[in-house]
């Protein structure tokens, strides 16, 4: 519906300029103040999509990491590639890149629960090298996720605390671990639709 009109000129009493939110358009007179119906298909096939400006927002989820590249530091032997299973809720804030394209940079920060794998090659309270042990930890850390569209690679920092006696004992424990993720729709757009 028009937000306001105005008469061209005095020669021609029977046009106006109208004034929508965002366009302006010279429609006849006699429609004015009338609704008018767009089928839904020619919205879809025309519309355009915009990106709010300055689209930052908090944003969070749950993260996962097969995988962990531990670092060597400290008192840890060696680096090494470690598999567990763990799960982490995670909150962030995003921050749009680009004016026009879905590309957007989001860090964020996590922590939860992780299994370690304990043997002698990386816990000193364990001495025979056949001796393979399991436990539960705290996982944290942060991490930045890059979205392109609808794909969002992201590196991870973290790190692992061991809990109970077999905990104290881990090379590991408390420090730095690296991983990467690849996520589909990690974060969700707020758009608006515009013929």
């Amino acid at each position: 519906m028009p937000r306001s009109s105005k008469p061209i000129d005095q020669g021609n009493k029977n046009r106006a300029i109208v004034e929508f939110d965002t366009i302006t358009k010279i429609v006849s007179k006699d429609d004015l103040d009338n609704f008018f119906w767009i089928d839904a298909d020619t919205i879809e096939k025309y519309a355009r999509i915009e990106y709010r400006k300055y689209a930052n927002d908090f944003f969070t989820g749950i993260l996962t990491c097969p995988f962990k590249f531990r670092l060597k530091t400290g008192n840890a032997p060696e680096s090494l590639i470690d598999g567990d299973l763990n799960i982490s809720p995670f909150f962030g804030w995003k921050f749009r890149i680009s004016a026009s394209k879905a590309y957007f940079i989001a860090p964020f920060i996590f922590t939860g629960i992780t299994s370690l794998n304990y043997n002698s090659a990386n816990n000193f309270k364990i001495l025979n090298p056949d001796d393979l042990e399991n436990s539960m930890g705290i996982t944290y850390g942060f991490g930045i996720s890059f979205r392109f569209n609808n794909i969002c690679p992201g590196i991870l920092l973290g790190f692992d605390h061991g809990l109970g006696n077999l905990g104290k004992g881990f090379y590991y424990s408390d420090k730095p671990w690296i991983s990467f993720s690849i996520n589909y729709d990690f974060i969700k757009l707020k758009t608006n639709n515009r013929p």
